[in-house]
């Protein structure tokens, strides 16, 4: 992820993809953010729940 991350900075394809998204920001894409955020939480809850439950017994 990090490699990623320099390769883009260096690159400059990452500071075009932000000023693209900076540029084209509604409301919309706040909710469709938002939305990934619930899913990616909720899935890590449960994973979580899980090893912490197969942990304890």
């Amino acid at each position: 992820m990090v490699v990623i991350l320099l390769f883009g900075l260096a690159q400059g394809f990452l500071i075009d993809f932000i000023i693209a998204i900076a540029q084209s920001f509604s409301i919309v894409f706040f909710y469709e953010i938002l939305l990934i955020a619930i899913v990616l939480y909720g899935i890590s809850w449960l994973l979580l729940r899980k090893i912490t439950i197969h942990a304890a017994r």
